[in-house]
């Protein structure tokens, strides 16, 4: 089911209610877009307080902060004067202020452009980052609103499109391909991923079974009006990815259509690839891909061209 940003935001209940209706005759329904987690401000506070979790915010994702502070200098090399610094869900925007911090040592212009669905988030991140000096356009999109709206109003700036850790929120192909529509020549992205290792599978979907993750993946459902007494949390490793969701333990009516006792809903997932994987992936759609590992593989932050 295709919505827009303003349908999303404008009846949040209405549009996750939708999106349950229109697939409740499966025996799972894939609620798993990952827009719907971050639709109303309640759901920005709870993953904001996710971060500050020691178990979930100081695991890769302190290390992938750490990458991107080693690398910096790589990250934005080759990009001509003055670079327009595009944000795909920025959230607390700690990752980008290392990027932020090297435009402004290297006496670059340009923009910063955080890009998000919640105005919770867009607001936090032009808070953070107005400090460095650049102008902050924030953009109130969907991700995949954002190629057309950038081609009305050509910029003469290099764009360095940061897509982060929410390239493992996408299938690979999908957020290979929609990182490569915001790219032109002279362009470059940057993708942030935890990295597969199968011994320490169970240790990597630790921070995902706690009773904040469950709190923060039933939001949605309580949203459309699911009540939480009928689900049941589960955490799965399937498809190369950590899949999130409940099974609903009695019927339920949700826009007009029951879900039936045992029916499956998928809220969120997360990919965990191989290097090698990633790498086979990135050169199907990008004629460069610059990897930059932590000693022990466990992470990896990307920069791609097309």
């Amino acid at each position: 089911m295709n919505l827009t940003s303003a349908e999303l935001s404008g009846n949040p209940q209405q549009a996750l209610a939708r999106q349950i209706g229109a697939a409740a005759a499966r025996s799972t329904v894939w609620l798993d877009s990952p827009f719907n987690l971050y639709l109303v401000d309640r759901q920005a506070e709870m993953y904001l307080n996710l971060m500050r979790s020691a178990s979930y915010g100081k695991g890769f994702h302190a290390t992938i902060r750490r990458l991107i502070e080693e690398n910096c200098d790589a990250l934005l090399s080759g990009l001509p004067g003055a670079v327009d610094l595009v944000d795909l869900g920025p959230g607390f925007p700690d990752k980008t202020f290392a990027l932020l911090r090297g435009m402004r040592m290297q006496a670059r212009e340009g923009r910063y452009i955080p890009v998000d669905i919640s105005r919770r988030f867009l607001q936090l991140a032009a808070d953070a980052c107005r400090g460095f000096g650049f102008p902050v356009d924030a953009k109130h999109l969907l991700f995949e609103e954002l190629p057309g709206r950038l081609a009305g109003g050509e910029s003469a700036a290099a764009r360095l499109v940061v897509m982060g850790v929410t390239f493992m929120n996408y299938t690979p192909e999908r957020g290979c391909a929609l990182l490569a529509s915001l790219l032109r020549p002279g362009d470059a992205g940057i993708i942030s991923v935890e990295l597969l290792r199968d011994e320490a599978l169970e240790s990597t979907m630790g921070p995902y079974r706690t009773e904040q993750a469950r709190a923060f993946n039933s939001l949605p459902l309580e949203i459309a009006g699911i009540p939480s007494e009928v689900l049941d949390y589960f955490v799965e490793f399937e498809r190369n990815r950590i899949e999130m969701g409940f099974r609903i333990g009695a019927p339920v009516e949700v826009a007009g259509v029951r879900l039936h006792s045992g029916q499956r809903i998928v809220t969120s997932f997360s990919y965990r690839l191989r290097l090698d994987q990633l790498e086979q992936e990135l050169r199907a759609v990008f004629s460069r891909a610059d990897v930059y590992c932590d000693p022990a593989k466990t992470c990896a932050v990307v920069r791609v061209h097309r």
